[in-house]
């Protein structure tokens, strides 16, 4: 927010800038070159076959084969406790690839024995994107397993927000637009484990769920963002995100990267629909889970 009204050049310079990250940001892997966490601490190490290529925003992570992307070790702040709310965000573009029970895992951070997991997820499963999280190894909850087949050679935004304590508080999203809501309130305990947090990575060798294609730019949040703020991402595009430092245009201390009214509405109308439209609550019931924790329905 200002106390005054903007001028035509520092819109556009906003514009250009990208995106500014939303306050509970956690880990922000930019993948240019390294994966250094452009947030913290949680800095990563490349595994197996992979290379940087030019992605959506700058360079990214090209993966072709298993094993390979980034493994980043435990840390509390990667792990959302009991009740926390939280989101996990990036860009994809996945190819299509022979691999076990056709999943390919984009972010993982948790224990898998046998059929049950304990954590969380965020994967594609024949090109369509899938979420799945456990408080316990006992009762994983399963959502999305709807969508467009995101393998076509385009580059996607995909996202998953999470209020824990609101029966319609989970989202997935696809490109800027909500393709299936969910009921995360089974799901109120900590999801706390002592598992790295792996990009593009499956966390059981025995199986072939590596990710096949590009990822770009992946973020964590100790925080459910707003329909506005995952769209704010989409539209930035290749400009990406942003964090104001230095002589940069001052920003109010806890305003979220839509500065003004006038771009709210300029966000809002890039929607052929709506920012926010109605989204039916996807009915999670308990689905049948093959060894590799993600439900075989």
């Amino acid at each position: 927010m200002y106390n005054r009204v903007l001028s035509a050049t520092e819109v556009q310079t906003l514009h250009n800038r990208g995106t500014r990250p939303a306050s509970g940001l956690v880990a922000w892997w930019k993948l240019e070159g390294d994966t250094t966490d452009s947030a913290g601490a949680h800095n990563g190490s490349l595994v197996g076959s992979l290379e940087f290529a030019s992605s959506e925003v700058s360079d990214g992570l090209l993966l072709s084969a298993k094993p390979a992307g980034v493994t980043v070790s435990d840390a509390p702040a990667l792990n959302f406790g009991s009740g926390v709310d939280f989101t996990l965000e990036t860009w994809i573009q996945p190819q299509h690839a022979n691999t076990s029970y056709s999943v390919m895992e984009m972010l993982s951070k948790r224990l898998v024995s046998g059929g049950s997991t304990e954590g969380y997820e965020f994967c594609v499963v024949n090109g369509q994107v899938v979420f799945q999280m456990s408080a316990t190894m006992n009762s994983p909850l399963s959502a999305g397993w709807t969508g467009p087949d995101l393998r076509d050679g385009v580059w996607h935004h995909v996202a998953v927000t999470v209020q824990r304590s609101s029966s319609s508080g989970g989202t997935i999203y696809v490109d800027g637009e909500p393709i299936v809501a969910f009921d995360p309130t089974s799901q109120s305990g900590s999801l706390a484990t002592s598992a790295p947090l792996l990009i593009g990575e499956h966390p059981d060798p025995s199986l072939d769920c590596n990710f096949r294609g590009g990822i770009d730019e992946p973020t964590l949040y100790a925080e459910a963002l707003t329909a506005l703020q995952v769209k704010s991402i989409y539209l930035a595009g290749k400009t990406g995100k942003y964090r104001a430092t230095g002589n940069n245009m001052v920003l109010a201390q806890q305003s979220w990267e839509v500065p003004s009214t006038s771009l709210q509405a300029a966000v809002m109308s890039a929607s052929s629909t709506n920012c926010v439209p109605a989204v039916p609550v996807q009915e999670v019931s308990a689905p049948t889970y093959a060894t590799n924790g993600v439900s075989a329905q």
